[in-house]
């Protein structure tokens, strides 16, 4: 999932900042502007584009609550396993070792 946001991010910028640098390069095309300039333009049209963000600003909000409910389902399973845990000591405190089931009987 992870790869799958940042390629969505990297779409959206590459994509609206090839609009935004069109000028420059047409500019530069036409020989109005030289290579330096045209890359400091095609920098400052990527940083636009990340600024701009509105496609991109639900895509964040999404993967962020993806993001919690992961971090909060992986913390409930370390919470299980410790209960397990200590449940499994307390059994074998009592003398029950093994695991049982009623398919043993």
């Amino acid at each position: 999932m992870e790869s799958r946001v940042s390629t969505a991010r990297s779409i959206y910028i590459d994509k609206r900042g090839r609009e935004l640098a069109q000028d420059a390069f047409d500019e530069y095309m036409s020989d109005k502007i030289d290579s330096p300039e045209l890359n400091e333009r095609k920098k400052a049209a990527r940083e636009q584009a990340a600024r701009e963000n509105a496609p991109l600003e639900k895509i964040n909000r999404v993967y962020c609550t993806y993001t919690a409910a992961k971090k909060a389902r992986i913390a409930a399973e370390c919470e299980e396993n410790a209960a397990e845990d200590a449940l499994e000591l307390e059994l074998r405190s009592l003398g029950v070792h093994e695991r049982v089931c009623a398919c043993d009987n």
